[in-house]
């Protein structure tokens, strides 16, 4: 009777049960091969509804059997030896070129020297630099890989250079070759040692099964080599349950994911990962996404606790990664402790899901500010995350806060602290104008700095534009334009926009080109709407997919600081700080009380708030005047400025020019008023008092007014009929002087 052993995981699975999948190890080496024929011929007989061809294909030759587990195996153990031995081998590979550039050196200096009698030393230094170019550009081709190990290359390099001058200038000797085994041994110790050799290394593949080994049913007997009869134990095979699962349920023909298979599972605390092989040219790790709720049914898991990543660089597009949550690392509410700064980096705002770490929200970088979108429904946590933005950037000493608030109490905490607040939709309507100020003022100071970009200091403090509600101006599209030029200018200037809207819809932005303005940088809370990921490149999770409260207690509703980042495979949970009034309530209701509250964040961050320079003081009282105890606030309670009624007022105020009833000086209104016998409308009063300043040409005029060019161009033939302006020549106009009164 021969000998028989147990069944290992390197034995072929023959006795597998019928109807289950058969799981083995597939590696680089295994390519895969064709159904065989009467494998074909059973998949026809399961499905005999199938077009069968009418002309059948001439036999082909057969493909040779697949390796073996324990040949893959094998091979792929001698190929990785192979590397590693060829690896330890560089270090001689300098060393064998010094000898040789000596030699030729030394055999080029004689011959120099008997030919053009130049010195044989002359010869071998030149042949000397080399080394150091060699090392040089292997430097700079394989700058990365190169890193680790730039001292030893450099000393090589320089090494090698005085060896090949030695060898050429005195010929090749034993201390030549003494003096470069010891330089070799020295140079390559650190090399040798990542890459070792010997008895005490780890082997760099699993042993190799036994040999000989046959598979044992349940209840057969074995012989030992002692000839004893006994019931061999069957370990049951090596199955991951969700491999089966996603083979029976998502892999196949009509799943959401065909032809496809796991590999590589990755245990940690928290998940369970896996590489994902989808089929190539048919399926990216965007269709898992796309499909991510039905193939997490597949694999019968909750959708929350299924998440596709892409796969690492490099792998193929038709590679992912799968990441199972078996245990919630954000379960729990964690509270706003501080602010964490760091050169323009707010830290540890947020924790993974998956518990792969904490997120950051950065806002300025050596590119400049980075504008940023916080979006998500009432209740998600948007305003809580704003509070947090606010107190951390407040409390850096080197920003401080325009806040505008459409609404007019999304923040009655914000809105008494900024350095300017502007409240109410109208007004907000004209924050515009203050901001306009404030990037022409800081546009001078870095062209007289001479500089690209102004980073924020406590000499030339920068600022952040917290807008709130911005789906309440969206409807007029002159602010949105303004909003959208404004958003890509001030990334160089030191100011920092972020707004907050309640979705991604374009018209929640106003249109296309404004959305994209502020999406550099993307915190998506629970959307209740169809505002999908797709609509802002960067979101990798759906904001509407952020699971809900749902005890039964009231309707579902957004689990608070949930939230997806741009450029972040995994949805985080922002932390809390929570009101004062939430403070209260937890105290009466016996539940810990927060160590940090809004109120004491506010108060503390905000006065930490460095002077504005004169220079964005002066922009602002252009606009509302001199501030009220360092202050500026238009609209809501306590308001101690208001905005110019008009545009045209505030061009005149920005002009110096006076209101009252002077020849050509004053508003465009007031002087339409002022005359009974000729009549203007604001358009025609704007281009006559530009006629007037010196303008003459048609292109000019359009540049300099606010209206439109062709209400521009309307004007002037209105006012060429009124008999106010003659036209010289074309495209040329000139003011016709009027009396006293006239307008």
């Amino acid at each position: 009777m021969p000998t028989v052993t147990r069944q290992t995981r390197f034995a072929g699975n023959t006795g597998q049960t019928p109807g289950k999948p058969k799981i083995s190890r597939n590696t680089r080496f295994k390519k895969p091969t064709p159904a065989a024929p009467q494998n074909q011929a059973a998949q026809r007989a399961k499905n005999p509804g199938e077009t069968k061809p009418t002309n059948q294909a001439p036999a082909q030759t057969p493909h040779p059997e697949p390796l073996s587990a324990n040949e893959q195996f094998e091979q792929e153990r001698r190929w990785m030896i192979r590397q590693r031995n060829a690896r330890r081998r560089y270090p001689w590979i300098p060393a064998a070129a010094t000898v040789t550039e000596g030699l030729t050196a030394w055999q080029l200096g004689h011959l120099a020297t008997w030919v053009a009698d130049v010195p044989g030393s002359t010869v071998a230094l030149v042949l000397a630099l080399a080394p150091i170019a060699t090392a040089t550009t292997v430097v700079v081709r394989n700058y990365r890989s190169c890193g680790p190990w730039l001292p030893e290359i450099a000393a090589a390099g320089f090494c090698s250079a005085g060896l090949v001058y030695w060898i050429g200038s005195g010929g090749p000797s034993y201390l030549n070759l003494l003096v470069l085994l010891l330089l070799t041994v020295v140079l390559g110790a650190r090399w040798w040692k990542a890459h070792p050799v010997g008895p005490g290394v780890p082997r760099l593949q699993p042993e190799q099964p036994e040999d000989q080994e046959t598979e044992v049913g349940d209840g057969e007997q074995a012989v030992t080599d002692q000839g004893e009869e006994t019931t061999a134990p069957v370990s049951a095979p090596e199955v991951d349950p969700y491999c089966i699962a996603w083979d029976a349920n998502n892999a196949r023909s009509k799943g959401k994911a065909p032809n496809s298979r796991l590999t590589n599972r990755r245990d940690d605390e928290y998940t369970i990962t896996y590489d994902v092989e989808l089929e190539r040219g048919a399926q990216t790790y965007k269709n898992l996404v796309a499909n991510r709720g039905e193939l997490a049914g597949g694999l019968g898991e909750d959708t929350e606790k299924v998440l596709f990543k892409k796969a690492v660089r490099g792998a193929g597009a038709h590679m992912a990664r799968l990441t199972i949550i078996t245990r919630d690392p954000v379960e729990k509410v964690r509270y706003f402790s501080g602010p964490r700064w760091d050169n323009g980096v707010i830290r540890g705002v947020a924790r993974c899901v998956d518990g792969s770490g904490e997120a950051d929200v950065i806002v300025y970088d050596r590119l400049g500010t980075v504008p940023t979108m916080v979006v998500g429904s009432t209740g998600g946590g948007k305003s809580g995350a704003a509070n947090i933005l606010t107190t951390v950037v407040m409390s850096s000493g080197v920003y401080n806060l325009l806040y505008i608030d459409p609404k007019g109490n999304s923040s009655t905490a914000i809105a008494p602290r900024a350095r300017v607040s502007i409240i109410g939709k109208e007004n907000s309507l004209k924050a515009t104008w203050v901001v306009d100020q404030l990037m022409s003022a800081r546009g001078q100071q870095a062209a007289e700095m001479a500089a690209d970009q102004i980073f924020p200091t406590q000499e030339l403090p920068g600022w952040m534009l917290l807008h709130d509600e911005f789906s309440f101006v969206s409807g007029d599209h002159k602010a949105v334009r303004i909003w959208t030029e404004t958003v890509n200018t001030v990334r160089a200037l030191g100011l920092w926009p972020v707004a907050l809207n309640q979705s991604q819809n374009q018209t929640e932005w106003g249109k296309e080109h404004c959305r994209s303005a502020f999406a550099s940088q993307v915190i998506a809370f629970k959307i209740n709407s169809e505002s999908a990921s797709e609509l802002v490149p960067g979101l990798y999770f759906d904001p509407k997919d952020l699971p809900v409260v749902d005890d039964g207690s009231g309707p579902p509703r957004p689990v608070p600081g949930m939230a997806v980042h741009s450029y972040k495979d995994s949805p985080v949970r922002w932390d809390w700080l929570p009101s004062e009034a939430d403070a209260k309530r937890m105290a009466d209701e016996g539940e810990p009380v927060p160590p940090y509250t809004a109120d004491r964040a506010f108060t503390e961050a905000f006065a930490q708030c460095p002077p504005i320079s004169a220079a964005d003081q002066a922009a602002i009282e252009k606009v509302l005047g001199p501030a009220v105890n360092g202050r500026w606030q238009v609209g809501g309670a306590n308001s101690t400025h208001e905005f110019p009624a008009t545009l045209e007022e505030l061009q005149a105020k920005l002009q110096g020019r006076s209101s009252s009833p002077k020849k050509n000086v004053g508003s465009w209104v007031q002087r339409a008023k002022a005359t009974a016998t000729v009549q203007l409308t604001p358009s025609q009063a704007e281009v006559l008092q530009l006629l007037k300043d010196g303008l003459s040409r048609t292109g000019e005029i359009v540049d300099a007014a606010e209206s439109a060019p062709s209400t521009v161009k309307e004007a002037l033939s209105g006012l060429v009929k009124k008999g106010l302006v003659r036209k010289d020549e074309h495209g040329v106009y000139e003011p016709i002087d009027q009396p006293t009164g006239a307008s």
